[in-house]
């Protein structure tokens, strides 16, 4: 409601601790101070089903300062002192992790001024450093941070400070050493040199990862692929993979992504000739990356993680990139087909537009799948224990004969550097196969039955009906920036790639967000002119940017599934539509997180009874407060108690008041509903996204306690401010009330992307319930349908629906023998509803700030309602 904002209050870190929000950045753990996110991520993976902590080990005492970076380095008038090494390498590490951790964390928020404002200041903070020690370590985070703020030109001026700085260590004064005596000298006089020798190579190894990472981020591809060979990453990948070191999974997706990227720009730079053979070269690194990625969720990832492996910023890109190679040989028609191209793992795609769809689609919100995966497993009936039989016969089948046959022959470890490397692939699947099943990391159903998780491509799309058309984005950020785009239909598969600065898109998400809850408090007609002027001209842009493309292909499809990638999930897409010249001026359109994930709720959908089979209108739970606080005060937000009251009695029930009900009796309502309806205020939880919540009983709803429940609801609706928001990846996961309900066996999602005025609420929420209930639309042609009648609402239309709830509420009243009963609702609903609500302006409703915040996330193409009910 009106009163919804952002929270930004800063929980106790332990108790934050067991509920990592965030991946590791793209920083190297391995010789790096680890980042807050790093220690996080850890922290959840030994914590996760331990009891939170309550925060009295956490002391906070406000006399003392925080410390500054000027309290650790020398003032600025005293050049002559000198810094520690350790320390400014130390300090370099922790404020290159810290701003591109401020900064990713911003773009997920779609605050893109404040990621770069942090950037630039850990940029001052580094060149501060710089001028008392120009060491390796902070001359690689300037280049990288300058490579984020897509100042290539700056960074490459500091490659050869870097390169002069490995090549000419600071050297310190050496420590003082204990005599020891001459038996202990003597027994150990080989370890020591053994040891420096250990000592050269892993310094080697990581200034030759520094130099390929700095000239990556400066753009300097001739120096790339020096550095490149000087690593040996072209040639066998997985011989060299440590599966016993998961934590260096993201250097290795870094070093994969940066020898891709230098293949593919000079191929990008080459003749006709060899443009092609780099490009292959680039896309058979991306897709090892991809591969090692999907090892290490299948086998090695805790399957309750609500993040994996595919959002980290590098492994993302990977897989955007693989399918950006795959466009341009589609685009520039390539001679060579995918089951034809020389890669490993083999593509298995017929065109390169489907193998580019394929790559995408591999990477996409893959821990809300898996989350859909066990709960359809947790459906089917007459689940039997396997025993090692079963488990053998389970992985016979994962593999394929060739693996059987290559992994009969055991060899010793001295061999196996000379197995070519698809050998060695085929044996680490077959190994991580026994390992994965035989710790029940995964339940496995006994038999071959057909899952819809495993449905290939075709599949997917010959399952996409004739009216429907699915866009799937990939919004890919770093060091090669740009938008893919999919359009998915029956007719087949289009795809674009277009590079650009995504930050304008960024930018303009959050400009727009900002201008529609700017609107709530204006009451000035010209400032509210300049506004909407400032509005559409945001709309226009987005709508160019990410729809004008599809346009001929969109005029006969009446319904549209959004795949959105990072901040695109916090675009109001129905309004987007409205710039484009389409016949149908209601088009019905849904947000799903991957087309795999459409297609499973599309089946389980099928699956379920039908509301049309029914006789009665399905069970329903309808949860607000009550209208006075314990000290006997009233509630603000009136209107959202009337609409609550109003869905309740249609449903043939009365509402629950969260605050006289206890969490237990909520949740055993809640498993025996189809239909979910909240009203109340709603907050976002920056800091903690699975800690937003929803102010309903005495501790307040949260994504985490609804990701605990078994949801039985064909569909859920949060009548509260910013229940659709969400912190947002560019895989495509998210972090919120929808993926917490989705992954928990709802099927369809209905909140707002923003603050919503109380009025409005009430308004879409009457037209949307009676669309679906009178007229027979599913929820997401009853959400179309809503938004249609809004920015059309008439005075008429107003008195209608007032006539309407006072007729409904005064026949309540007569039934149960007076106004005690509606009371403990609404308090004088007469009041509200003929003096207040009869008098609302109606081009508020008509305003886009009314009605475009109201999305539906998920499946809601299935009806929910008999048709005459």
């Amino acid at each position: 409601m009106t009163t919804g904002e952002l929270q930004n209050s800063h929980p106790p870190m332990l108790k934050c601790l067991p509920y990592a929000d965030l991946l590791p950045k793209s920083i190297d753990s391995r010789y790096l101070t680890p980042s807050l996110d790093e220690v996080k991520a850890k922290r959840s993976q030994l914590s996760l089903a331990g009891e939170e902590d309550d925060g009295s080990s956490v002391i906070a005492d406000g006399s003392f300062p925080r410390s500054t970076i000027d309290d650790i380095l020398p003032p600025d008038h005293d050049l002559r002192e000198k810094v520690s090494p350790q320390l400014a390498a130390y300090l370099s590490s922790k404020f290159v992790a810290e701003s591109r951790d401020a900064y990713v964390d911003a773009l997920r928020l779609g605050d893109t001024r404040g990621g770069i404002q942090a950037l630039e200041t850990g940029l001052g903070r580094l060149e501060k450093i710089s001028r008392y020690d120009a060491g390796v370590a902070g001359i690689a985070a300037r280049i990288e941070v300058l490579g984020s703020l897509e100042r290539p030109d700056e960074a490459r001026a500091l490659l050869h400070s870097l390169r002069a700085a490995i090549k000419k260590p600071v050297v310190e004064p050496p420590r003082p050493t204990l005599q020891r005596s001459e038996p202990y000298i003597g027994h150990s006089t080989k370890k020591p040199q053994k040891e420096r020798q250990d000592t050269l190579y892993e310094e080697e190894y990581k200034n030759a990862h520094m130099m390929l990472d700095a000239a990556t981020w400066s753009q300097h591809w001739e120096l790339a692929a020096q550095e490149a060979q000087r690593l040996k990453l072209d040639g066998a990948i997985f011989e060299q993979y440590r599966f016993r070191s998961p934590e260096q999974r993201f250097e290795r997706a870094r070093d994969l992504l940066n020898i891709g990227l230098q293949h593919e720009h000079r191929g990008y730079a080459a003749t006709d000739d060899t443009r092609f053979r780099h490009l292959g070269e680039a896309l058979t690194t991306y897709s090892r990356g991809c591969e090692e990625t999907e090892l290490h969720h299948s086998y090695m990832e805790l399957p309750q993680a609500r993040l994996t492996s595919h959002d980290h910023i590098d492994c993302s890109n990977l897989f955007f990139s693989a399918s950006r190679i795959c466009i341009y040989f589609h685009q520039y028609e390539h001679d060579v087909l995918p089951p034809d191209f020389p890669c490993i793992p083999v593509l298995t795609e017929l065109d390169w537009a489907h193998q580019a769809l394929y790559f995408l689609e591999r990477g996409k919100a893959r821990a809300l799948l898996r989350s859909i995966e066990r709960y359809s497993e947790g459906t089917v009936s007459e689940q039997n224990k396997m025993t090692l039989k079963d488990i053998a016969w389970e992985i016979r089948h994962m593999v394929s004969s060739g693996e059987q046959k290559n992994s009969s022959r055991i060899l010793p470890p001295s061999d196996c550097a000379r197995l070519p490397e698809s050998a060695i692939m085929e044996r680490l699947r077959i190994r991580l196969a026994w390992r994965h099943t035989m710790l029940g990391a995964q339940s496995l159903a006994t038999g071959r039955v057909s899952r819809w998780w495993e449905a290939g491509l075709d599949e997917m799309l010959q399952a996409v009906p004739g009216d429907i058309a699915i866009i799937e984005y990939g919004l890919v950020q770093g060091k090669s920036p740009g938008l893919l785009s999919f359009l998915i239909t029956s007719a087949g598969v289009s795809t674009q790639w277009k590079a650009m600065r995504t930050t304008s898109i960024l930018d303009n998400i959050a400009k727009l967000k900002d201008l529609i809850e700017s609107t709530q408090t204006i009451h000035l007609d010209k400032r509210e002119r300049r506004l909407g002027t400032q509005i559409q001209d945001t709309v226009k842009y987005l709508s160019a940017e990410l729809l004008s493309q599809f346009l001929p292909d969109l005029r006969d499809k009446p319904k549209l599934f959004i795949v959105p990638s990072g901040a695109l999930a916090h675009i109001p897409w129905a309004l987007l539509l409205q710039c484009l010249d389409l016949p149908t001026l209601n088009h019905s359109i849904s947000i799903i997180p991957s087309l795999r994930i459409w297609y499973g709720l599309h089946k389980l959908s099928q699956s379920k009874p039908t509301a049309g089979q029914e006789s009665q209108p399905p069970p329903a739970t309808i949860i607000c407060n009550s209208p006075r606080r314990s000290d006997g005060s009233d509630r603000d937000i009136k209107f959202s108690r009337i609409e609550a009251l109003y869905i309740a009695r249609r449903h043939q029930t009365w509402p629950m008041l969260a605050d006289m009900t206890n969490r237990e009796t909520f949740e055993r309502q809640c498993q025996r509903s189809t239909i979910i309806h909240l009203s109340s205020h709603g907050t976002f939880n920056e800091e903690s996204p699975m800690h937003s919540n929803l102010d309903l009983f005495q501790e307040s709803l949260t994504p985490l306690d609804l990701s605990r429940l078994a949801i039985t609801a064909r569909f859920v609706v949060f009548s509260a401010c910013l229940s659709a928001y969400s912190r947002v990846f560019d895989s495509g996961t998210a972090l919120s009330f929808a993926h917490a309900l989705l992954g928990s066996g709802a099927c369809a999602f209905v909140g707002t992307i923003w603050v919503t005025g109380d009025v409005a609420s009430l308004v879409f929420m009457v037209l949307f319930y009676k669309a679906m209930m009178v007229e027979g639309f599913t929820p997401s042609g009853a959400l179309a349908d809503a938004q249609f009648r809004m920015r059309n609402f008439t005075e008429a239309d107003k008195n209608h629906l007032v006539d309407d709830l006072l007729c409904l509420f005064n026949q309540e009243a007569e039934q149960t023998g007076g106004l005690n009963t509606i009371q403990q609702y609404v308090i004088n609903y007469r009041y509200w509803i003929d003096r207040q609500l009869r008098r609302y302006d109606v081009t508020d409703i008509r305003n886009p700030w009314s009605w475009a915040g109201f999305v539906l996330i998920g499946y809601g193409e299935s009806h929910a309602y008999p048709h005459s009910c």
